[in-house]
């Protein structure tokens, strides 16, 4: 099941990362940070871009959530020219973990992490996530904050199926 949710969330992450101007105007938008929720056969995925820098650049945050309620996985994904040896921390409250690049395809590259249900609980009651990596050829670190608000909600409308 792990592989097959993992083949499933990669190609899904990286299509709406290309087409998510699109995907924003056809699909679920949960709160003011507009998390989106997109269900199909096998799970939905909720989706928040987030805006990196002033070039225009940006990471998105997904999450796989299965239709049979197994495990959640989540996905990051940075922009081209991450320094993958540094890999990214996420801070979540006291939570506070390095996870490693898992790849990279022409549109970034992917940390992917399973989550406790006590993960998600607490991504949950949290204001903010924050991501640090590093670019190559940057000597200070990227330092992106994320809001959680609304985030319970969307996982909620994914584990039904996308009705909120």
């Amino acid at each position: 099941m792990t592989h097959r949710l993992t083949r499933w969330l990669l190609p899904c992450a990286f299509a709406l990362a290309a087409a998510l101007p699109a995907v924003a105007q056809e699909q679920a938008e949960i709160g003011p940070d507009d998390w989106q929720v997109r269900c199909e056969d096998g799970g939905c995925l909720v989706v928040k871009p987030v805006p990196l820098d002033e070039e225009g650049r940006r990471i998105l945050l997904t999450f796989a959530v299965p239709q049979d309620r197994s495990t959640i996985r989540m996905a990051l994904i940075t922009p081209l020219g991450t320094d993958l040896e540094q890999g990214v921390r996420l801070e979540v409250g006291a939570r506070d973990v390095v996870y490693r690049f898992s790849t990279c395809m022409a549109d970034g590259c992917v940390i992917i992490a399973e989550l406790t249900p006590d993960d998600v609980a607490n991504m949950g009651v949290q204001p903010q996530m924050t991501a640090t990596f590093y670019a190559v050829n940057r000597p200070d670190p990227y330092s992106v904050d994320i809001p959680l608000a609304d985030f319970q909600e969307a996982i909620d409308v994914a584990r039904n199926g996308g009705q909120q």
